[in-house]
């Protein structure tokens, strides 16, 4: 069985204050501006996405994001300013692999090694945060949240470079996960959505 990269489904991109994320883009292109989709890390399989009412269905494949290079598929757009916010809904994560993660991410830059934030959902092992706060150092777990599993409401806020991972069961009421906040400098940044089969 060829496998073709996890499948991210039902992915709602919620706009919030301080974020370009904007949910109501509905075009025909396959990844409409001002979005950028790209595999990170060079894959073995392509990863692709689709845009419909608003909600992404993100195909990524990749060995992890782990250690000090990541394999994924990211669709997200630059931030500007010093306080920034993005935030999903996860509806589905393809079973490809117990550590398939699908979720959102501020990132440096498409660089295998950059710094990053992130929360992401697994089908195997709840929600995780993760992060690398040095180019080429290796991607660290902030916390697991071994119960949670989607659907599932994912944000991170960052306040002039202080990363928070928040998660809703509604997406209304947020509670930020215990002990996962950290403070990394990134010179540029994009956000949006990240998936990695762990193939």
């Amino acid at each position: 069985v060829r496998r073709l990269g996890a499948l991210a489904s039902g992915i709602g991109v919620v706009a919030g204050a301080g974020s370009l994320l904007n949910p109501v883009v509905q075009v025909a292109a396959l990844c409409p501006a001002p979005w950028v989709c790209r595999d990170v890390g060079g894959p073995r399989l392509a990863g692709g996405q689709s845009l419909s009412g608003g909600v992404w269905a993100v195909r990524g494949p990749g060995f992890d994001v782990t250690l000090g290079r990541d394999q994924l598929h990211l669709v997200a757009q630059p931030l500007k300013g010093s306080d920034r916010e993005v935030s999903a809904r996860i509806d589905n994560v393809q079973a490809v692999d117990p550590w398939t993660k699908a979720g959102v991410m501020i990132r440096e830059d498409t660089t295998p090694g950059a710094p990053f934030f992130a929360i992401l959902a697994t089908p195997g092992h709840g929600v995780v945060v993760q992060f690398r706060d040095r180019p080429g150092s290796n991607a660290q777990d902030a916390a697991r949240l071994v119960s949670m599993s989607t659907p599932v409401f994912v944000r991170i806020v960052d306040a002039g470079g202080r990363f928070t991972a928040l998660t809703s069961p509604d997406g209304h009421e947020w509670t930020p996960v215990q002990g996962a906040t950290q403070t990394i400098a990134m010179t540029t940044t994009s956000a949006g959505l990240a998936v990695s089969s762990h193939d």
